[in-house]
């Protein structure tokens, strides 16, 4: 496909610009494994999500942060018994810290610039389908690799 006009690359729908390879762990993943697949994701993100791999939350570096920093989470780490959901940001998938495959990327990008930052910045959206099921993420980096590719054809 190729694309003329900023405005139609802006246009094209959000599921073009997915990295489908994020990382995804149930809401009873231990603290460790947590730890380990964040760190290891380039984006350091993990998406938590229900046995039929619906969205419940997103789990980013600076949630860590936030649970070694919680005298009671610290307990719970030392203890063991830390889980994702004890640590996710719960992710409403009707809300702005979410792109639907349907979307225009323009909107998408919108929010990934600053709309949402006053709440918290965000590196990466999770993108669902109308069910809420996960399909993968939008990040800077998986637009501008879409963006590279599209300009290339």
């Amino acid at each position: 496909m190729r694309i003329t006009t900023t405005e139609e690359a802006l246009r094209m729908k959000a599921a073009l610009f997915v990295d489908p390879e994020v990382p995804r762990v149930g809401p009873e993943e231990p603290w460790a494994s947590l730890i380990d697949k964040v760190k290891a994701h380039p984006e350091h993100t993990v998406l938590v999500v229900d046995a039929n791999n619906v969205l419940l939350g997103i789990v980013t570096d600076h949630d860590l942060l936030d649970a070694i920093s919680n005298p009671e989470k610290l307990e719970r780490i030392q203890k063991g018994v830390l889980t994702a959901r004890d640590v996710m940001t719960p992710v409403d998938p009707n809300g702005d810290s979410v792109a639907r495959s349907w979307e225009e990327i323009g909107q998408v990008i919108e929010r990934l610039r600053g709309s949402n930052m006053e709440k918290r910045p965000f590196k990466v959206m999770p993108l669902v389908d109308g069910s809420g099921v996960v399909l993968g993420q939008v990040t800077r980096t998986s637009i501008q690799r879409a963006l590279d590719e599209l300009l290339r054809s």
